[in-house]
Parts: structure tokens; C-alpha cells; sequence
């Protein structure tokens, strides 16, 4: 049979479905140092894919209504006992956040946290990560050759 390649779509699927869509990073040559008793943005500065340019100056701004999910992994290093929460936020606003205490009782130990949120955005808002702790400065870090151990990514789930 004769089907109009206009209705393909509907059969194979949407490839745009979750557009827009991104998975930033830290470069290598990137390492942040997160104050004490200071909320501080986390800063990435290099994308994997971004194909619709809706990622700069650390925040996403998805230019298309809908709802959205996002993830971070954060990988950082300390050197004693730290009291840490991070933030997903929505033109600046937290939406979602974790916390914790991470310790290195000889010196410095490298930590990972992952956190994942979901949110209806408008075309204007503004979506980026934060961290704050409490004890000492922190570095957040990735160097690793074949991965990246901190990343933010998100993309459209449905309108």
C-alpha cells in the first residue's frame, strides 16, 4: 500500500520529541572552587551536544514550553568533614535540592552526587545548578580523559 511520507513520523516516531535537549560539563582545564557559606553557581563550560544552542552562561533556557528533566552529577574533592546541598534551580529559585555531610578523615577524598528534577517551564525560564556548604572550600572537578564525572543535562518531555 501507498502511505504519504508526511504520516512516516507516525509510524517510526518523533526524533524532535525531547528536544530541546543538552549535556553540558566542566572542561578538564575548568576546576571550581566552591566557597564556604557561600551559595555559588556551578559553572560548566563545555557542551557534549547542545543542537539547538539553548545552554550558555551555565544555564539552559529551553525557548519551548513544556515539561522538562534534568540531572546532575557533581564530582568534587575535600579535605575534612563537609555539610553540602545542592540545588537545581529555575530562574535562580531552587526547585529541587539535596543534602548531606561528606567526610575525608585523611586527607582529600574525592566524592560524587547525582539528583534529578523535573519541572514545567516557560519559554523564558532560566535552569542551572548551585551548590553551598558549610565547613571548608571545595573543589568540583573533571578531568578525567574518557568521561565526565560532572555533568548537567536535561531535555523535553512532553508539552
Amino acid at each position: 500500500r501507498k502511505t504519504a511520507m508526511s504520516r512516516i513520523k507516525t509510524y517510526i516516531g518523533d526524533s524532535t520529541l525531547n528536544e530541546p535537549i543538552f549535556q553540558a560539563y566542566p572542561s578538564a582545564s575548568h576546576d571550581q572552587t566552591i566557597s564556604n557559606d557561600t551559595l555559588t553557581v556551578v559553572e560548566f563550560d563545555a557542551e557534549t551536544f547542545d543542537p539547538d544552542s539553548k545552554f550558555a552562561s551555565n544555564a539552559f533556557t529551553p525557548t519551548v514550553a513544556g515539561k522538562y528533566v534534568f540531572h546532575i552529577n557533581v564530582a568534587f574533592a575535600c579535605t575534612d568533614g563537609e555539610a553540602l546541598s545542592l540545588y537545581l534551580t529555575k530562574n535562580g529559585t531552587t526547585v529541587n535540592r539535596i543534602e548531606a555531610t561528606s567526610s575525608s578523615p585523611s586527607g582529600t577524598q574525592s566524592n560524587a552526587w547525582s539528583m534529578f528534577g523535573a519541572m514545567d517551564l516557560d519559554t523564558d525560564d532560566a535552569v542551572g545548578v548551585k551548590m553551598y556548604l558549610t565547613n571548608d572550600d571545595i573543589t568540583v572537578y573533571d578531568f578525567e580523559s574518557t568521561h565526565t564525572r560532572t555533568n548537567f543535562c536535561g531535555y523535553r518531555i512532553g508539552t
